[in-house]
């Protein structure tokens, strides 16, 4: 979350023309991608979930991982963040697993 990767996804989906590829489904946490595309003044929206069957084509969808306040401190490494991206990861990789997205590709770790 301090690093690039958030920026990246936000940017990725300012071009509507990406929703006609993929519905992608972000694994993090909303209150933090708020904050983050209020910082980079972003035009991407998104819709946020706590189910996963629950995901909305046509839209960048943030599967809530975990419900705690995260500090962001861009460019810093940190431990607590770092344990975030984790439960991220794991998260979306039990998803591909178990058939509830057919793909996983992973921004900057």
């Amino acid at each position: 979350m301090n690093g690039i990767g958030p920026e990246i996804i936000l940017k990725t989906f300012e071009d509507a023309r990406m929703f006609e590829l993929c519905t992608p489904v972000l694994f993090a946490n909303s209150r933090v991608f708020t904050f983050i595309k209020k910082i980079l003044k972003s035009k991407t929206n998104f819709v946020y979930t706590d189910q996963i069957d629950k995901i909305q084509q046509g839209k960048l969808n943030i599967f809530n991982v975990w419900k705690e306040a995260v500090d962001v401190n861009f460019g810093q490494q940190d431990n607590i963040v770092g344990g975030y991206a984790i439960e991220s990861f794991i998260a979306a990789t039990t998803a591909l697993k178990n058939g509830n997205i057919d793909a996983l590709v992973t921004a900057p770790i």
